[in-house]
């Protein structure tokens, strides 16, 4: 039997394992949230209507999960078909942003760093949907993956309302029994005058334990008071046999046939697919997704191991066609593949959208749909990725070549730009497309 941490995610499904099964399984997927109807977990579909769902401890319902959101998944895997028998959420924190860094993408909440990517979704009371329409002192709720430095890679943040409430799940760091105060990262929890400490195995936390913080207010020198101190297993059993996919980072490495995820020990052998990356790429605090059966000591044996990229590539332009059987659309002559994520079904030919994603390693190419956006009307067309050829006045970003006239803004200068050490370098056109391709009216490199 193995124990996963919560911390970590990852999805099993139909589109996961690949093959039927037979027979009825367990399997257990820890991941974010991608689309609903009934539920994507990582882009895999689970049916939900005999799930239970509990939302920070509390019974809820499936309406009430959003996009981005970090869940476990329990489920039963009958042939090909996933079904969700419950459906974890917890929110990692909840309280007032401080130390807010536009260049650095980052903030913290609670004096736990917070880092945000172009994958983190913002909820609807975000505007503009970023980390711009934040400002310290706002209350927000943070759901994302923990990095062993235990910084929280935001997967979604939200606005919340309502009197002071801060609230926030770590593991137990510095414990003084006797003045009743631990630490969680750089936090001091004084729980002296908590109401309630419940579910410890010992009677009172200990280090190493994991917990959820509840309080509503801020001692002078920052310490969190503490209402409420619930333990919290942060685990799910796992028998040998069953399927389990995780998304998380390397936490213990030796080498590519052993290493941990979020502490979750896994495996590889020759049949192992690497995908995103090869198995020498594989280091310490790698974001990963890894998927397998449980094999025997509780260590996964990973059919496939993924390096998870952030969806640095942007394409924003009029669909050509869609499959939506498929999951497949096609913008500017670029295929997407976007099964699994919300809104594919209310696209159409003709219809604006906002593609985030990365490129396929499989399918060179390709790109990997992360999220979709419908937007009312394209005013400029805008493609953002690695450019692969270039010879004035013309480049090529994913094959789509990119034409230049007199009239283009290069933000460093088109003789800057021109020049051979620009292949491969992120950049951004936007501008107006063309039958083969895109004019560009502005130019600027991304990323540096």
């Amino acid at each position: 039997m193995i124990l996963l941490l919560a911390s970590c995610n990852g999805g099993i499904g139909t589109n996961v394992a690949g093959i039927d099964r037979g027979g009825v399984h367990g399997g257990v997927s820890i991941g974010v949230v991608t689309g609903f109807g009934s539920i994507y977990v990582n882009n895999s579909h689970y049916l939900t209507d005999q799930a239970s769902v509990f939302i920070d401890g509390s019974a809820a319902s499936v309406s009430d999960l959003e996009l981005g959101q970090v869940v476990v998944v329990q489920a039963e895997l009958t042939g090909s078909v996933a079904t969700a028998t419950r459906i974890d959420f917890e929110s990692n924190l909840i309280g007032p942003v401080a130390n807010i860094d536009l260049a650095g993408g980052r903030f913290d909440v609670l004096q736990q760093p917070v880092m945000v990517s172009a994958d983190t979704f913002f909820g609807a009371g975000i505007v503009p949907a970023g980390l711009d329409g934040l400002n310290n002192g706002d209350a927000v709720r943070v759901s994302g993956l923990v990095d062993i430095n235990g910084t929280v890679l935001a997967t979604r943040i939200d606005r919340v309302s309502g009197a002071p409430s801060y609230e926030l799940l770590g593991t137990v760091q510095n414990i003084d029994t006797g003045v009743m105060t631990f630490s969680i990262g750089t936090l001091v929890v004084d729980y002296s005058g908590a109401a309630s400490v419940s579910g410890f195995p010992g009677g009172e936390p200990r280090n190493g334990d994991r917990v959820r913080v509840t309080g509503n207010s801020l001692g002078g020198a920052g310490e969190l008071q503490a209402d409420e101190l619930e333990f919290r297993p942060g685990s799910v059993s796992v028998a040998e046999g069953e399927h389990l996919e995780l998304e998380g980072f390397i936490t213990r490495f030796v080498d590519a046939t052993d290493f941990d995820v979020d502490g979750v020990p896994v495996t590889t052998d020759t049949g192992t697919q690497f995908e995103g990356g090869s198995a020498s790429a594989l280091a310490l605090n790698q974001r990963v997704e890894v998927e397998g059966d449980v094999g025997a000591g509780g260590v996964l044996l990973a059919d496939k191991v993924e390096l998870e990229q952030e969806g640095e590539l942007r394409i924003e332009a009029t669909v050509d066609s869609v499959d939506a059987a498929a999951g497949r659309l096609v913008m500017l002559g670029i295929p997407v593949q976007a099964d699994g994520l919300t809104g594919l079904e209310s696209i159409n030919a003709g219809d604006c959208v906002k593609v985030h994603g990365h490129e396929s390693t499989s399918a060179p190419g390709t790109v990997i749909a992360t999220r979709l956006e419908r937007e009312d009307a394209c005013g400029t067309v805008a493609l953002r990725g690695q450019v692969g050829s270039l010879a004035d006045p013309q480049f090529t970003i994913l094959g789509v070549t990119i034409d230049t006239d007199a009239s283009t803004n290069f933000e460093s200068g088109a003789a800057a730009f021109f020049v051979p050490q620009t292949v491969g370098r992120l950049v951004e056109a936007r501008g107006s497309a063309t039958g083969s391709g895109l004019l560009a009216s502005e130019v600027e490199f991304k990323g540096d």
